[in-house]
C-alpha cells in the first residue's frame, strides 16, 4: 500500500478539504451544537471539519454524547464527503518535507510496502521513542488486546 493511502486510512480527520458553516448547521442543527462537532479546518480555517481524527472516534463520540441515530449520519456524511484522495495527500506530504518524494519512490519501488510491523517492532519503536522524547507512550494504543 501506498504511503499516502495509509496516512489517509488511519488519519482521515487530517486529510479534510473542510466544508462550509450552512452544510454543519444542515448536518448537526442548530449553530449552538456546532462547537461540538466542528473544528476550523486544518487546512483552510475559513471553512470547518468534524472534531475527530477519523470515523471510528467520530462514532465513540457521537455516542457518548447521545446524538440521536437519526442525526449522526448526516455529520459522518460530512466526515467522509470532504477528505483528501490519495493524490492529495502525497502532494501535501511532498509540500510539508522535501524529502518525501525520494520516500515513496524507495517504499512503493520495493519489498518494503509489504512488510508488516510485528508487536516487538512497535513496542522498541515506542521505546525509542519515549527515550528520545521523555514522554509517555501508551502501548495499547499501538497494539491492540
Amino acid at each position: 500500500m501506498q504511503i499516502p493511502a495509509l496516512f489517509l486510512q488511519n488519519y482521515p480527520g487530517l486529510f479534510s478539504h473542510g466544508f462550509t458553516r450552512e452544510e454543519a448547521e444542515a448536518a448537526a442543527g442548530p449553530p449552538e451544537q456546532l462547537r461540538d462537532w466542528f473544528i476550523p479546518g486544518l487546512h483552510d480555517a475559513t471553512l470547518l471539519q468534524v472534531n475527530a481524527l477519523g470515523p471510528d472516534g467520530l462514532v465513540e463520540r457521537l455516542n457518548r454524547l447521545g446524538l440521536p441515530e437519526d442525526r449522526r449520519q448526516p455529520i459522518l456524511n460530512l466526515e467522509t464527503s470532504h477528505r483528501f484522495n490519495v493524490q492529495e495527500v502525497r502532494e501535501l506530504l511532498t509540500d510539508l518535507h522535501p524529502a518525501m518524494p525520494k520516500l515513496f519512490a524507495v517504499v512503493e519501488g520495493s519489498e518494503m510496502q509489504t512488510i508488516r510491523l510485528t508487536s516487538v517492532g512497535v513496542a522498541l519503536g515506542c521505546a525509542n521513542l519515549r527515550r528520545v522524547t521523555k514522554e509517555p507512550i501508551d502501548l495499547s494504543v499501538w497494539i491492540p488486546s
